[in-house]
């Protein structure tokens, strides 16, 4: 039985997201950011803002006008960005800085909680 209520979890996967953004900022090999190391860094960088919109939404009670699932959504989007932080921090040889530590440290925290309030809220 976890302690903290919905709101606390939705706001701890968006603020998760919000810093794997911030981490794409900061050098993640040598004096290679994340948008430098990452081909198409775009990519993730929209899905975790379109998961930490989504779970913000979500946590001040916006209904959003399109009908989607939204914590399966939240959930969706917040793993690709843990996917691709994972095979560049797997895949690259040399100086890793603190910025991939940081980005694979938020998508996995993002992901987890994504994933355990869509478990347990549907």
């Amino acid at each position: 039985m976890s302690t903290l209520t919905l709101q606390q979890k939705l706001y701890i996967a968006a603020g998760a997201n919000v810093a794997f953004v911030v981490s794409l900022f900061l050098d993640w090999f040598g004096p290679f950011s994340g948008f430098d190391s990452v081909p198409s860094a775009w990519i993730p960088l929209v899905f975790a803002a379109a998961a930490a919109a989504l779970l913000f939404a979500q946590a001040s009670g916006y209904d959003l006008p399109v009908r989607v699932p939204p914590f399966a959504t939240a959930a969706y989007l917040s793993s690709f960005p843990l996917v691709i932080t994972l095979m560049m921090f797997l895949e690259v040889d040399g100086a890793r800085k603190v910025g991939i530590f940081l980005g694979l440290l938020a998508s996995g925290a993002a992901t987890a909680f994504a994933t355990l309030i869509w478990r347990e809220e549907g």
